[in-house]
């Protein structure tokens, strides 16, 4: 679904919103007018038709540079996803531990519910804050001007809020409810992270609009 934020132009913004989820291209902040995200930071697509074409007509320098760069964005998101799968064991066992009582508890449910809606916020701000660095007259300073390098934005976006949220995990859980026969939990357990974690992913992005307006 394409959207066009408020102050954004909507062809300026759909660029922005595809480019941000496309899986070919490390972030897509090629276009923006910022000294972070110029376009010889732009990586090739992904696959190794490009490394392959500069080599046929020789540029291998130039092939040797993306092999490097790609290795090392590969680097990065693994080392966001290990940040983000030890912040969600903590989490879980953060809540497993607390003295809790309820139905909620059983199987950590309440930590994966806590891990999700926090990453569902997190990357709603985060979606924002690329679309104000694409297609707006803001430029990032202090702390944000170094999230705004893409190779960040990368191991976050990907790597940190990638291991922190779970989908897999979620249905596991309401499946083991529902097979307990605990359907009202089971559809609870489900309705608040996806509409809770849907709130929280649009209302993190208009805080962060309205800052970077």
């Amino acid at each position: 679904m394409l959207i066009a934020f408020r102050g954004v132009g909507a062809g300026r913004a759909r660029s922005g919103t595809h480019r941000w989820w496309s899986t070919g291209d490390r972030v897509g902040f090629e276009k923006s007018r910022n000294g972070p995200c110029s376009d010889h930071q732009k990586l090739p697509k992904l696959g190794p038709s490009n490394v392959n074409s500069s080599a046929l007509t020789g540029n291998g320098e130039n092939a040797e540079l993306s092999s490097m760069t790609f290795v090392s964005d590969l680097f990065a998101i693994a080392l966001g996803g290990s940040i983000g799968a030890v912040l969600r064991y903590l989490i879980t066992l953060t809540v497993v531990s607390a003295p809790l009582s309820g139905w909620l508890t059983l199987h950590g449910s309440v930590g994966t519910t806590l891990a999700n809606l926090l990453g569902c916020c997190a990357l709603g701000g985060l979606f924002q804050f690329s679309q104000a660095l694409v297609a707006s007259d803001w430029v990032a300073t202090g702390w944000a001007a170094s999230l705004a390098n893409p190779r960040t934005l990368l191991a976050v976006r990907i790597g940190v809020l990638g291991s922190l949220t779970t989908f897999s995990t979620l249905i596991g859980e309401t499946a083991v409810f529902a097979s307990q026969g605990r359907i009202l939990a089971s559809s609870m357990l489900l309705g608040i992270n996806v509409i809770a974690g849907w709130c929280l992913f649009w209302a993190a992005a208009a805080v962060v609009r309205n800052w970077t307006s």
